[in-house]
This record gives C-alpha cells, structure tokens and sequence, in this order.
C-alpha cells in the first residue's frame, strides 16, 4: 500500500471520530461503542500499513546496499540499526 492509502485511512478515521462525538453528545452509548470498535480496527490498520512501509523501506535500504558493496559476497549481516547508506558507500 502506499500513503495515500494511509492518507485514506487517516480520512475515515477522522470521519469516525466525529460520528463517535455526535452519538457522545447526543447521548448514545451504543453507537458510541460500536464507533469506538471501528476506530480501534482503523488504528490498527494505519499501524500496519506503517510498519509495512518501515519494512519496505528497510528492505530497499538493505539490497541496495549489498548490491553497492563491492564485497558483497563475504556481506553476511546487516544491521539496520546501522546507517545502511553510510554502510553501502
């Protein structure tokens, strides 16, 4: 996915929240809750939406970098805790 999918997500999530403070003013706990569930599937989607774009962006990092490596064959870790642009150069 990409971050307008995120964006997406983001926007629904906006969208609930003010749905949930509506039901909350107007005295309806049942919605209130209902719409508490959705906000809470909507979180944990944009959470992994995220943490698949840290993946994707690690993983890149990581490739590239032993692609550059002019030992790449004896590269047998990296660490990206490390600068992995700093380690390809």
């Amino acid at each position: 996915m990409s971050q307008k999918d995120t964006d997406a997500l983001v926007s629904i999530r906006a969208m609930l929240v003010s749905e949930r403070r509506a039901a909350a003013s107007a005295g309806d706990p049942q919605t209130v809750i209902r719409i508490q569930r959705d906000v809470a599937l909507v979180d944990a989607a944009i959470l992994d939406e995220q943490a698949l774009g840290q993946q994707e962006k690690d993983e890149f990092a990581t490739t590239r970098s032993m692609r550059r490596s002019p030992e790449a064959k004896k590269l047998e870790e990296v660490s990206l805790l490390d600068d992995p642009i700093r380690l390809s150069e």
